[in-house]
């Protein structure tokens, strides 16, 4: 339905987002860091997080469901080209944002001190999103 490209310059990191829409990402050229956030309350796999080296030696695109969190930090020295192809168009108030160094996920970016945008330094943790399954786990 709709393609989208950024470009990042190195130590970039933008995420965590979690939109209504599936969406296949893919990394042009130079290394990242993928990281994925199942943010479904009611998936079997809520909270988890998986991670995924891509650059020149490994290569490829990676399908993110709707409502599942995506984010990437571009590591080395060169900038990143990534494209999202989404399957309906973009609308910001179907976007939601997890805190990228929430403690609940113990992610570990690769990288200190990441250029992080101001809007993405207010999303919120886990936790303040879903508090009745945080609730849930005392």
């Amino acid at each position: 339905m709709q393609a989208t490209h950024t470009r990042s310059l190195p130590g970039v990191l933008r995420g965590l987002h979690a939109q209504a829409w599936s969406r296949i990402v893919y990394p042009v050229n130079g290394e990242i860091l993928n990281v994925l956030v199942d943010t479904r309350e009611y998936s079997m796999t809520f909270g988890k997080v998986e991670t995924f080296l891509i650059n020149d030696v490994h290569r490829y695109s990676i399908y993110v469901p709707s409502f599942v969190a995506n984010g990437y930090v571009v590591l080395g020295k060169n900038s990143v080209d990534y494209l999202y192809f989404l399957d309906q168009y973009y609308e910001e108030k179907y976007n939601k944002g997890v805190l990228w160094n929430d403690p609940d996920l113990h992610i570990d970016w690769n990288i200190e001190n990441p250029i992080v945008s101001s809007k993405d330094k207010k999303n919120k943790t886990m936790r303040r999103l879903f508090p009745k399954k945080y609730d849930k786990a005392k």
